[in-house]
């Protein structure tokens, strides 16, 4: 076979594969020999058939699997002999093989790593900030603790605070006419009685709570509220209500008290044994998020240092995961569907922009581990395997065989290499207090 290289374009090359006659002639002798083997033919017991008769009933079929075939073979003499490792086979054009005897040709379109200079990796210069756990910090911690197992007590005289909880009367009219004659659809919000929503966060009616702030038990207040036109009633969108309200009763969130009971279900026996705990507690999360910054610094250095063109076809490929990541995220924190998709074009513009940095990330690290011969051995893989399995609730056996056949060990090894080389070069920076 001779094997030709061509460029074609940044992060793209075109290998050519010519295959003479006689390979083509070898490859085309071993399928006849094949089918001959297993061929039924009228008049002839299997595998007796002559090959002359074989090969004139099943010429396309023999011409189908050589070509095949020499693909493969091709393709697979192309990497070994040339030593390019593709990332994506972009386009396959094969030569129709019209004759068994004469000279044939492949060209195979492949995506490669991009070629750039490294930074001096070694030495990366990084700034350690504070991770000291102030009294304030472990006093602020502590009160988040008795809050979380707070009580809501009744409160008969006092005026009413944010955060406390409120029942209320009302009734909404639009002109004059209540809101649920005009808008049927509005049944439910329209009127109601012991209605209990929280003073300082979110209400199913828009801008109804914060004019009852320093309201008191029995009075009455008058609230206009505005639907927005992404209301979930579609009915009263865009459409203004007045409510007539009153106040049934309030009810105030009260701390747990810090007694031994409290102690006890916080597993410590003494307040003060309490608080060095909540301090160890605030310090392993702050020296993680320390560690997560201190990478997050070293990866923008990285991706600052080493500019490079990158392989499009896998750039889509980012871009599309990323999209997926960004889209769920949003929806997470609350957005419809319909607010994403006017968000469109922010949405493609943040994913392209976290997919170029991650992949070019990617190939910084993925080439200074081959310089630093940083490897991950298939027990590494296992352990993070079995890591998946447990938390997903899952047997780490039928993970691994559907991680086998979607790549996606593949994706926990090249994870694991990124993780390893980051860690080498934390590890080998300058970190100044």
């Amino acid at each position: 076979m001779n094997i030709v290289v061509e460029d074609s374009g940044p992060c793209r090359k075109v290998l050519k594969v010519a295959v003479p006659g006689e390979g083509v002639r070898e490859e085309y002798q071993h399928w006849l020999g094949e089918y001959a083997r297993k061929a039924r033919l009228d008049g002839f017991r299997p595998g007796r058939a002559p090959a002359a008769l074989v090969e004139r009933k099943f010429s396309d079929a023999l011409k189908k699997e050589t070509a095949e075939s020499l693909v493969t073979r091709a393709y697979r003499k192309a990497l070994q002999e040339t030593k390019i490792e593709p990332i994506n086979i972009l386009d396959i054009r094969p030569d129709d093989l019209d004759r068994p005897d004469a000279p044939w040709n492949v060209a195979f379109t492949v995506e490669v790593a991009p070629e750039f200079d490294l930074p001096t990796y070694k030495g990366i210069p990084l700034k350690r900030q504070s991770v000291e756990v102030a009294e304030a910090d472990v006093d602020a911690a502590v009160e988040e603790l008795r809050m979380a197992r707070a009580t809501y007590e009744d409160i008969s005289e006092g005026p009413a605070e944010a955060e406390d909880l409120m029942a209320v009367d009302f009734e909404a009219t639009v002109d004059g006419r209540p809101l649920e004659e005009v808008v049927p659809e509005a049944k439910g919000i329209g009127k109601a009685e012991n209605f209990w929503t929280h003073l300082g966060r979110f209400s199913v009616l828009p801008g109804f709570v914060e004019p009852f702030i320093g309201a008191r038990v029995g009075e009455e207040r008058i609230v206009q509220v505005e639907f927005p036109n992404d209301y979930a009633v579609a009915a009263v969108r865009g459409r203004s209500a007045r409510y007539t309200a009153k106040v049934r009763a309030l009810r105030r969130r009260r701390p747990a008290e810090l007694n031994e009971a409290f102690l006890k279900e916080m597993g410590a026996t003494t307040v003060e044994e309490l608080r060095n705990r909540v301090r160890r507690r605030l310090s392993r999360a702050r020296e993680a998020d320390e560690h997560r910054r201190l990478l997050n610094e070293l990866a923008e250095f990285l991706v600052r240092s080493a500019p490079m063109d990158l392989p499009e076809e896998e750039l889509r490929h980012a871009v599309q995961r990323e999209i997926h990541e960004v889209v769920a995220s949003l929806i997470r924190q609350g957005m419809t569907e319909e607010q994403v998709k006017e968000q469109k074009d922010s949405v493609l513009e943040t994913a392209r922009r976290v997919a170029e940095n991650r992949l070019r990330l990617r190939f910084i690290l993925e080439k200074i581990a081959r310089i630093e011969k940083i490897q991950v051995a298939e027990s590494e893989v296992d352990r993070e395997v079995e890591y998946l399995a447990s938390s997903r609730g899952e047997d780490p056996a039928a993970l691994r065989k559907r991680l086998e056949d979607n790549g996606g060990l593949v994706e926990i090894e090249r994870y694991l290499l990124q993780m390893k080389a980051t860690d080498f070069l934390l590890a080998n920076a300058k970190v100044e207090s």
